[in-house]
């Protein structure tokens, strides 16, 4: 995977609360598979994005996860987290935050996890698309409005407008 890096998006608190309007159905699913995956990039080739509506640069970023509740990056994934992997974004695609966009254009190929495949998973992966990036969906560490996976409308959609672009954590290597 040394050639390879990983993009979590989203995989913050609010979004796995049942209690509020962010909540993404199955998110809670995908968390052990999320890790597991990490776990075979080298810590330096992991990123983690999260959504906000007002942040501007990675010091914000750094404290907006230990200060806000809503929007923080869920517990289980904070020993991924550093000072030069997060990225905070206030788009859908992760390829509008320009840092890390130069950042994942060095690999030969982007993995792609988090939520919502509906939202941010889909616009992320239509700029890779666009930007002729090599990416994989990984749809058993993506969730959506549409349910765990989202496999339903979601598997359709991409493969009809991304091609071969969906793959099993099992086949990461």
């Amino acid at each position: 995977m040394k050639n390879s890096a990983i993009i979590v998006i989203d995989m913050q608190n609010g979004f796995l609360d049942h209690t509020n309007s962010w909540y993404t159905q199955g998110s809670e699913l995908i968390i052990n598979t999320i890790l597991k995956v990490c776990s075979k990039f080298p810590k330096e080739n992991v990123f983690l994005s999260g959504f906000t509506n007002n942040l501007s640069n990675k010091k914000e970023a750094t404290k907006f996860i230990s200060t806000s509740i809503e929007a923080r990056i869920i517990d289980p994934l904070k020993n991924l987290v550093n000072e030069n992997n997060i990225y905070m974004k206030n788009t859908y695609s992760i390829f509008k935050i320009n840092e890390l966009h130069n950042k994942l254009g060095l690999f030969d190929t982007i993995y792609i996890c988090g939520l919502e495949a509906d939202a941010c998973v889909l616009f992320s992966s239509a700029e890779a698309y666009d930007l002729f990036l090599n990416f994989k969906v990984i749809r058993d560490a993506v969730a959506g409005f549409t349910g765990f996976g989202g496999y339903d409308q979601f598997v359709l959609y991409y493969q009809k407008h991304f091609g071969n672009c969906l793959i099993n954590s099992i086949d990461i290597e």
